[in-house]
């Protein structure tokens, strides 16, 4: 009868079927040495992940221990930049443990606060275009500037982000708040691709799909394939932002700059070129 419940549980939640799945108990709670997350639902599920919601928490369960060290390699990324910048920049990671799935493997499982009044960028997007508007080009500075911040202290960790994505960008338009999430596809730099999020496969850089090193300007290029997807419905999208946009998809990763950081400065100056010295311009949805 347990077993009949768990499985028309799954089936309902839409998660019968999966790899591996975590395994419920009759009261639907995750535990972890010291808390007891009581998943409340199920969400869009990444390539690597099944993800829950419990309280004011989102739980990452690996889909099978191959998946661990990816897990595991977002837990070392977002604890090292907890303690060295704060929890404004990416995720904030609140814990990590393991819990025997279905198939009695230990998977990995990260437990990440919820961003309260943030959405993702793809949501913003949809937002604008069943509003039927086009983005303020003023509001794509700023964005490019807090998405190469916030990647910068991964740089400066060594890490690549490996993944910035729509759906791995989480806005606050209220207070012009931006934070990275999904750390899962992170890599050392000077390392090869470990996976790739095949639902965005086209932003992605020649090199993600060799096995070649790939650095700091593979994040690069993916921002800037960002800049050019925001501003793909405007009818008449500024061309210095365009070019500049460009400019920085070349094939050569050398040729992007050597971190985030250098394309800053470089933006900024863009910025106050075009509208003059930075101001507040409120973004309203």
């Amino acid at each position: 009868t347990k077993l009949w419940y768990n499985s028309k549980t799954r089936y309902d939640n839409g998660s019968y079927g999966d790899k591996a799945v975590i395994s419920f108990s009759d009261n639907f709670v995750v535990k972890s040495k010291t808390t007891d997350y009581i998943i409340d639902e199920i969400l869009p599920v990444n390539n690597l992940c099944n993800v829950y919601t419990s309280n004011d928490y989102i739980v990452k369960v690996a889909r099978s221990h191959t998946d661990n060290d990816l897990l595991e390699t977002e837990y070392k990324i977002l604890n090292n930049i907890k303690n060295e910048y704060g929890k404004n920049l990416v995720s904030e990671i609140v814990e990590t443990f393991k819990i025997k799935n279905e198939s009695g493997s230990k998977v990995v499982v990260n437990v990440i606060a919820k961003m309260e009044g943030y959405i993702n960028l793809q949501q913003l997007k949809d937002i604008l275009l069943e509003q039927k508007r086009e983005i303020d080009p003023r509001h794509i500075i700023w964005i490019w500037k807090r998405l190469l911040g916030a990647t910068g202290v991964i740089h400066d960790s060594g890490y690549v982000h490996g993944a910035i994505v729509p759906s791995n960008i989480m806005i606050n338009v209220k207070n012009h708040g931006i934070k990275l999430i999904d750390l899962c596809y992170g890599i050392k730099n000077g390392e090869s691709m470990v996976a790739y999020d095949t639902a965005y496969k086209d932003m992605y850089p020649p090199e993600t799909f060799t096995k070649s090193e790939v650095g700091y300007g593979l994040d690069v290029y993916m921002i800037s394939n960002i800049i050019l997807w925001l501003l793909s419905e405007n009818t008449s999208a500024p061309t210095r932002i365009v070019n500049m946009a460009k400019s920085m998809l070349i094939n050569n990763p050398n040729n992007r700059g050597k971190s985030a950081w250098d394309c800053y400065d470089i933006i900024d100056d863009l910025g106050k070129n075009m509208y003059g010295i930075n101001k507040f311009v409120e973004f309203e949805l």
